[in-house]
């Protein structure tokens, strides 16, 4: 089975793409190989954002997409600190899912994250 290299998460505004990812989900700018490109450091898989033209909303759940889902320790702690942020939620309230919780969030393009928290972690 091919082994994920990478993950690309199409933008349309860099620099608040990176100050979304960086400030508000912890990532670190691991290289700025050119201004269309912004690489995270992440832990086995490059998060990657590249700069498209316009922003795209996926309607969550109804339409085909990918969606980033990221692990959290402290679900309310990470929904209290986000809604503070004015961060856009799609699901504010945490859903049950198979062997914990999400709530889903989206970035300043649209993009859907949805912050997982696992039972026993």
């Amino acid at each position: 089975m091919p082994k994920i290299a990478a993950v690309s998460v199409y933008v349309d505004n860099m620099d608040r793409a990176v100050d979304f990812y960086t400030k508000w989900l912890g990532f670190k700018v691991e290289a700025k190989p050119n201004p269309y490109i912004t690489v995270l450091e992440h832990e086995g898989v490059a998060l990657v954002l590249c700069q498209a033209e316009t922003a795209r909303k996926l309607a969550y759940t109804k339409e085909a997409g990918t969606v980033l889902g990221l692990a959290s320790q402290k679900l309310e702690k990470e929904i209290a600190r986000l809604q503070a942020a004015k961060v856009e939620f799609v699901v504010a309230t945490p859903q049950d899912m198979p062997g914990g919780r999400f709530v889903a969030v989206r970035d300043p393009s649209g993009n859907v994250i949805e912050l997982l928290e696992f039972e026993g972690t």
